[in-house]
């Protein structure tokens, strides 16, 4: 039921809120959640590092989670979200990660190649809506 009011949220505020569904409140459960859930991250990074510098936290994170999301088919676009498909997408991305790191190829390079998964993956999207 949750999961149905977060999407009708998500898809339209207006729609959902005629629809009966308390947006507000929805929304605030759900960046509540997401608040708690990055914290969690914050925690597990700063304790990977053993150090809590705002400077090197996170690094280059967002194009690995932009990368799973979209590897996972989330269209850029909007809409339905695949929770499977972006969790086989992370996995991906750190198994790109991981075969870099093992064959000691410089850490640009794997950026440029996500980088380059991402604008296929994309434009895999982009045929498949046509």
């Amino acid at each position: 039921m949750l999961g149905r009011q977060i999407q009708a949220v998500g898809d339209s505020p207006k729609s959902s809120r005629l629809a009966g569904i308390r947006t507000v409140s929805t929304l605030m459960f759900v960046y509540g959640v997401s608040a708690l859930l990055a914290a969690f991250a914050g925690v597990f990074q700063s304790a990977k590092v053993m150090v809590a510098a705002g400077s090197s936290l996170g690094q280059m994170a967002e194009l690995d989670a932009i990368a799973a999301v979209v590897i996972g088919g989330t269209p850029m676009t909007g809409g339905r979200a695949h929770v499977l498909g972006t969790v086989v997408g992370a996995l991906i991305m750190q198994m790109i990660t991981l075969t870099c790191v093992m064959n000691n190829i410089p850490d640009q390079y794997a950026q440029v190649f996500k980088a380059i998964i991402i604008v296929l993956a994309v434009f895999i999207q982009r045929g498949k809506a046509r």
